[in-house]
């Protein structure tokens, strides 16, 4: 008898560690929350440089170019971060009136529109998340820079100004 009580509690003791070690689990995992989300990789394709009117450089930033069909169309979408010192290149065969959206966009962008000499003709800035509102350039532009909203007004850059670009592997302009 004595012996079966003796197994009894050690079987009551192991499930009684076994419950304090699960909630103990449980409690060290809210603390530290496991993320199982994919983050996109960026690949940094080049850089470009924002000139103010006499040249002097303003501000430099590393660029993913989409200069295709798919990745035009996707761009930043499902990106949930950026880097403050990357944004995106977008590179059109043609120069025209351009319209963006922020469909499946998690990142508030600044959004510049560069005609071919260039020049920033117009800047979207502090888009919305999300938006499938159309944001227009305003003129033609032939590149499009998406940046981390608030960049521009962060380094005072403006309708105007040049850019200056230069890539890894691409020939682009």
């Amino acid at each position: 008898m004595k012996r079966k009580l003796k197994f009894a509690f050690a079987i009551v003791f192991l499930v009684l560690t076994f419950l304090f070690y699960l909630r103990i689990t449980e409690k060290s995992n809210e603390n530290h929350p496991v993320s199982t989300e994919y983050i996109i990789p960026f690949k940094i394709d080049g850089e470009f440089e924002f000139l103010d009117s006499l040249k002097n450089r303003i501000a430099t930033i590393s660029v993913e170019i989409a200069d295709d069909e798919y990745e035009i169309t996707t761009g930043l979408m499902d990106h949930k971060t950026m880097a403050a010192s990357l944004g995106m290149l977008f590179v059109f065969p043609t120069s025209e009136q351009r319209s963006f959206w922020m469909k499946n966009t998690y990142i508030p962008l600044d959004i510049l529109f560069v005609n071919k000499k260039l020049e920033i003709v117009s800047i979207q800035k502090y888009t919305q998340p999300f938006s499938e509102s159309p944001i227009p350039s305003g003129s033609e532009a032939k590149y499009v820079i998406e940046l981390n909203a608030g960049y521009c007004d962060l380094k005072k850059i403006k309708e105007g100004q040049v850019v200056h670009f230069s890539f890894k592997n691409k020939n682009i302009i």
